[in-house]
Formats: structure tokens, C-alpha cells, sequence
């Protein structure tokens, strides 16, 4: 859970607007060069409930680029309340990587999709130098999934240390945390 930086209730007690800013591979975008930005995410994979799902945030922007923007660029997404008179510190709201891109050859106005790092785990967790012994406590494969995807587990995230992963034989890193999930 995030907490607000300071302002944001005096703010959206208030009449006010939100307002939207995106860093792509740390060039900031405000809302001057942003069209549109949406952000979602569904609330199960397979559209019903399930325990231990791991679903991908996607993004939608279009934007009028400033200079290049790399192939699979960084973007962090920002927000805060604007009212009369108070002005907010920004919260993110998401890091996502470029996925498909095209550009307007008469507006030179961007479309971009892209998705979370949860996409990063999407690849199989066992490689040809893999040779861990098994089982394995799932907090040890937690942090190794995490730091294989570049990200941190949030400090309130409780993963046992008793419990064990089996063989990830053929599992993608996604399905792995699925299943430690749904043990916990």
C-alpha cells in the first residue's frame, strides 16, 4: 500500500483534476506531449477467480515524442490531485516497458503499448546452467525470480520459509510464483 505525499487529502477535498506525467528512458513527458494514457489490469488471468494468479499491467499512450525513444524502453507513470492553490508530490503508479510502438508520419504523434515487468517472467525458470539443488524454500526462489526480473519483493510480502518449491521442470517463472501463492 502506498502512502500519499503530503497535500493529497488537503487536495482532493478540494475541486480538482488530476494530473498525468510519464517518464520514457528518463526523458519526462507532461501533459502538453501526452494525448492519452491509460493504464489496466484484469483482475484474474482467466477472466473468473483464481488463487495465484499473475497478471500483467498493460499501458496505452500516445504521446508527441521528444527526440528518440529507445525499443523497449523504461516508462514510469506518475499522478497527483491539482487543486487552487496546493501543489502535490507526485506518486508513481507503474513501470512498464515499451512492447509495439508506431508512429503518424503526418502528426508525428506516437502510439505505445506496453506491459509491466510481469511479462518478464514469462520465460522459462530453468536454464541450461541451472543446477540448484531441489526442493527449494520458496522465499530463496521468490528473490531469485525477482532478481532474475530486475525488481524487488515489496518488504510486506510474506513468503514462507518452510515451505518448499519442487522441480520447476518445463514452469516458466510466472507459473512458479502462481504456485507459491497459491501455497501460501
Amino acid at each position: 500500500m502506498q502512502t500519499y505525499p503530503t497535500g493529497w487529502e488537503k487536495a482532493r477535498n478540494r475541486l480538482h483534476r488530476w494530473e498525468s506525467k510519464v517518464s520514457i528512458a528518463d526523458v519526462e513527458y507532461r501533459e502538453e506531449n501526452i494525448y492519452s494514457l491509460t493504464t489496466k489490469a484484469a483482475l484474474y488471468a482467466t477472466g473468473t477467480a483464481a488463487i495465484g494468479g499473475c497478471v500483467a499491467k498493460e499501458i496505452d499512450l500516445t504521446i508527441i515524442p521528444i527526440g528518440d525513444i529507445p525499443r523497449m524502453a523504461e516508462i514510469r507513470v506518475f499522478v497527483r490531485p491539482v487543486a487552487s492553490g496546493i501543489e502535490t508530490d507526485w506518486l508513481p503508479k507503474g513501470v512498464f516497458y515499451i512492447d509495439t510502438r508506431s508512429t503518424d508520419r503526418t502528426t508525428g504523434v506516437m502510439a505505445i503499448h506496453g506491459y509491466d515487468a510481469m511479462l518478464k517472467a514469462e520465460q522459462p525458470f530453468l536454464t541450461e546452467t541451472t543446477e540448484d539443488e531441489w526442493p527449494k524454500p520458496m522465499d530463496e526462489v521468490v528473490e531469485e525470480i525477482a532478481q532474475r526480473m530486475g525488481v524487488t519483493v515489496d518488504s510486506r510480502t510474506v513468503v514462507s520459509h518452510t515451505l518448499e518449491a519442487g522441480y520447476p521442470l518445463e514452469y516458466t517463472m510466472r507459473e512458479i510464483l502462481g504456485y507459491i501463492a497459491v501455497a501460501h
